[in-house]
């Protein structure tokens, strides 16, 4: 190949760039807290690693607009952030960065165009709302080279190419890198709950083994739902050059590998299937279980609904406003959380008030839709509900009892201030020192629950005595509660 062909980018050194020879590729990313920077990548000295001219590559950068429209149509979930690849000279501890910035086209075009290494790019696999719009497996095989371990892989990754034509979708089987790696992309048409997508991908895989991989595939999504130990979740790297050699990406047409023009042409004519050739039986699949963190679901009392829900859009009016551009979606994804999960409303009962606070603090204004589908989502949350609720709340599907008796738990209702679930809550002994009740202690522990966030206000109650003729001495008790 002519040397003069090169394309290097101005101011760049044109020295070749030996490729790292034999290292398997990286598929999928896990995005941790590690390996975010709040910083925009930096471009003027940090090294180079031009492309090798070819075919391919032209044909790639010539259709870089194309696929980036496609892209931002089918593949996107989150434009607040994406995986930066690293230059292979700056590659010590990882590959890649968590970048968090605004994802435009402007950011997909040089990817596609492949002119530097540190032009790639991966896409997280969940958005803010826990949506998915596509399914990914990464097939590979991470051990030393091996020709039979490669074919195996070849012809299953085949054999699920297959299964996922006969329920319908248009899946994309991808040679990723030329030594045995490939990816397998299903395309939704439009957002799927993150829990279903991954239970889908649980369940096409159930019986991997029997398929004959070498190895069972990475999944994207790797979780079910995002949350504050997983903010972003793992990334698929874009079709398009490899991020270590110099590869670009072929397709299976079905019969053949398509690679360049051809490939790309297949690529830009998948549009997606509907969600509902997911099976039923797939969906049902326990993707997690329950967090350990949620305790019984909560309603509002009927009569306190419309306190509840006043206090909560002045509570939105005061602290959140929604601009496009300026961490719009991320406000009213709070806010939503807000309304189910901190003041344990209903769908039904929140949409009013997120419906108010929109006409009002959202620029542009959210449809309904929209609106109603983040609700959703956040009634799917795991977690405690009512941290911002006073004496209204009841525990669904628990009745409640009648008097305690000596020596259990037990409810106690203060009228206008506080009630305690005697589900979450026990009853403590006070504290004593040398015998005798010892005030110090007390007001430790009722710091201690504070500050655990166990308790917004701690009592301390006597419960009544006994007839006089059975009566024996008191047992005192902090009762704490949630105000």
């Amino acid at each position: 190949m002519n040397e003069d062909r090169r394309r290097p980018k101005l101011g760049q050194a044109k020295a070749r760039v030996n490729y790292a020879p034999r290292e398997p590729p990286m598929f999928g990313i896990a995005c941790s807290d590690e390996s975010e920077d709040d910083e925009p990548r930096q471009r003027g000295p940090a090294p180079s690693t031009p492309i090798k001219p070819s075919n391919e590559a032209d044909a790639w950068a010539v259709h870089a607009d194309a696929l980036a429209v496609w892209t931002l149509k089918r593949l996107v979930n989150r434009t607040d952030a994406w995986v930066q690849y690293l230059a292979l000279e700056q590659r010590r501890k990882q590959n890649a960065r968590t970048i968090k910035g605004e994802l435009t086209k402007k950011v997909l075009l040089p990817h596609y165009k492949g002119t530097d290494v540190s032009d790639l790019i991966a896409l997280h696999t969940t958005s803010q709302d826990n949506l998915s719009r596509s399914l990914g497996f990464d097939i590979d095989w991470h051990g030393e080279p091996d020709p039979e371990k490669q074919r195996q892989n070849r012809k299953a990754a085949k054999k699920l190419y297959k299964r996922a034509k006969r329920l319908g979708f248009d899946p994309l089987l991808i040679d990723s890198n030329g030594r045995g790696g490939y990816h397998l992309i299903l395309i939704f048409q439009r957002s799927v709950p993150t829990t279903k997508v991954y239970a889908f991908g649980q369940w096409l895989l159930k019986d991997w083994q029997q398929l004959g991989f070498a190895e069972k595939p990475e999944q994207f999504p790797k979780q079910p739902f995002l949350d504050k130990n997983t903010p972003y979740g793992n990334a698929l790297r874009l079709p398009g050059r490899h991020h270590k050699h110099d590869w670009y990406s072929r397709v299976w047409t079905g019969e053949q590998w398509a690679k360049g023009e051809e490939a790309i042409r297949i690529i830009l004519g998948t549009k997606g299937a509907q969600p509902e050739l997911i099976p039923v039986d797939a969906a049902a699949i326990n993707s997690k279980p329950a967090s350990a963190e949620s305790g019984p679901a909560r309603v509002i009392a009927p009569e306190m609904v419309d306190e509840v829900q006043r206090r909560a859009l002045a509570l939105l009016n005061k602290k959140l406003t929604a601009v496009q551009g300026n961490g719009g979606d991320k406000a009213t994804w709070t806010a939503a959380l807000y309304l189910v999960k901190d003041f344990a409303l209903s769908v039904e009962q929140a949409l009013p008030v997120l419906k108010q606070w929109n006409s009002t603090n959202c620029n542009p204004r959210w449809g309904d839709e929209d609106l109603l589908r983040k609700l959703r989502r956040a009634e799917q949350e795991p977690g405690a509900r009512g941290r911002l609720v006073t004496g209204s709340l009841v525990s669904v599907g628990n009745a409640l009892p009648g008097q305690a008796l000596e020596g259990t738990s037990f409810l106690i209702d203060v009228p206008d201030f506080i009630r305690v679930d005697w589900q979450t809550f026990r009853p403590l002994s006070l504290p004593r020192k040398r015998g005798r009740f010892d005030p110090a202690s007390v007001w430790r522990l009722c710091r201690r629950y504070e500050r655990q966030g166990l308790a917004a206000v701690t009592l301390i109650a006597t419960p009544a005595p006994k007839e006089p003729e059975t009566s024996t001495t008191p047992t005192e008790v902090v009762a704490a509660g949630v105000a």
